[in-house]
């Protein structure tokens, strides 16, 4: 940022870039709808950050912007992750039940092993 750049300031731009994966996991779980007033909300919060530690206005914006290109990969990254969870979770559900036949087999089968 400016030539002023404190030890204390780099700890606060530090801590904002490592909280990105959690902010990136709630992000995750909003409507896609709603996800683009959560990252304007998150770009309005980085770029705050950094006039408050006495950035230009023009390279907080681009530091408050490229955060932000990160926090949607993260994002993204973590998306494609969830999906491919719910699909092998499905797929193990449903694949279950239509191996056996009937859907519960299973748990009848622990059930009669059980008594």
């Amino acid at each position: 940022m400016g030539e002023a750049m404190t030890s204390s300031s780099e700890e606060v731009l530090e801590a904002a870039i490592s909280g990105i994966p959690k902010i990136a996991h709630m992000i995750a779980f909003i409507p896609p709808e709603n996800r683009a007033s959560a990252f304007g909300a998150a770009e309005r919060i980085y770029l705050q950050v950094a006039k408050d530690l006495g950035g230009a206005e023009d390279l907080a914006q681009n530091w408050a912007s490229a955060i932000v290109l990160l926090l949607r990969a993260e994002v993204e990254d973590k998306v494609l992750t969830n999906r491919k969870l719910l699909k092998a979770l499905h797929e193990e559900l449903v694949g279950k039940s239509v191996e056996t036949g009937r859907p519960g087999s299973e748990f009848e089968a622990l059930n009669d092993a059980s008594a």
